[in-house]
């Protein structure tokens, strides 16, 4: 497959992906998917299945399991039949035939051994382990609605351990959009983490490297780079000073010690960061980030 065709076929792979991401409870099928994929139904399923690895099926099936692993752990608020319902099961017992195929063990059994070990929330392992853990709080916690915000992106798959190409990404979205003429006062760096790395394999975890840019934006004359929405929705934005070497604290601070305690639930979306400065042109180095917290209320 030639390169430039790759990269035009990983822009639709997105979009499908995306699609599933925000449609937890649809029931599809490939004719669908192929369509908003902008391919013919013939050649879809052959193209998933040739640059992810897997087929149409078992991202959907994976990208199902993973969601309902995560409400089970995170979600003690709702019982394994409204966890069905959504997901768009038609009952609990098809529900939990399904969750036991797939991970041989039943979805009672998975939050029984869950209440027995775990103490508190289990945190994400978005960055390094094995850094020196430090005490880091937010300097300001603020619930949000976000209007739809758009931005372009590339999107990395792989360990969320191996970000190193961040920068350089960053720097090419900011030339695309500069030469576009289609940054805003909004237009700032953005990090989506699409995976559970608690749950996901390392090999699938999905990242996406952002600049949010004007409304207006259709599309890129690039086919290395592709435009998104952010969906208008419910968030907790921690907002942190920090050195490079803190960001896994303030992870920790969120899932370990605010989460629990906010009277929030942790909504079945991504969270992500959004970069505030240039950390080189602050007098102490540091990064002025806001995180993101998909949540709902109780």
């Amino acid at each position: 497959m030639k390169p430039k065709y790759s990269d035009e076929y990983w822009k639709r792979i997105y979009l499908v992906q995306d699609y599933i991401e925000k449609h937890p409870t649809e029931i599809f099928t490939v004719e669908n998917l192929a369509q908003i994929s902008g391919l013919s139904q013939y050649h879809f399923h052959r193209i998933f299945k040739a640059l992810t690895q897997e087929t149409i099926y078992e991202f959907v099936t994976r990208t199902n399991m993973e969601w309902a692993l995560g409400m089970l752990l995170h979600r003690q608020d709702l019982s394994i039949t409204d966890i069905a319902y959504e997901l768009g099961y038609s009952d609990s017992a098809v529900f939990s035939r399904s969750f036991k195929r797939y991970y041989d063990m039943s979805p009672r059994k998975i939050r029984s051994e869950d209440s027995k070990n775990r103490k508190v929330i289990v945190k994400p392992r978005i960055y390094n382990e094995g850094v020196d853990e430090v005490e880091v709080k937010p300097i300001l916690i603020e619930h949000k609605i976000i209007k739809p915000l758009k931005l372009i992106y590339q999107r990395k798959i792989g360990s969320y351990s191996q970000l190193e190409s961040y920068g350089d990404v960053i720097q090419h979205l900011f030339s695309i959009a500069l030469n576009g003429n289609i940054l805003n006062e909004n237009s700032k760096p953005v990090t989506i983490y699409h995976s559970s790395p608690e749950i996901s394999e390392t090999e699938n975890q999905r990242t996406t490297f952002g600049l949010f840019v004007k409304e207006t934006t259709k599309g890129v004359p690039r086919d290395d780079v592709s435009v998104m929405t952010l969906d208008e929705s419910e968030y907790a934005v921690l907002s942190f000073e920090l050195d490079l070497d803190e960001y896994p604290a303030a992870w920790n601070y969120i899932y370990e010690s605010w989460l629990g305690e906010s009277g929030y639930l942790p909504r079945n979306a991504p969270p992500f960061e959004v970069y505030k400065n240039n950390p080189l042109e602050h007098p102490l180095g540091k990064h002025l980030v806001d995180i993101y917290i998909p949540v709902t209320t109780y």
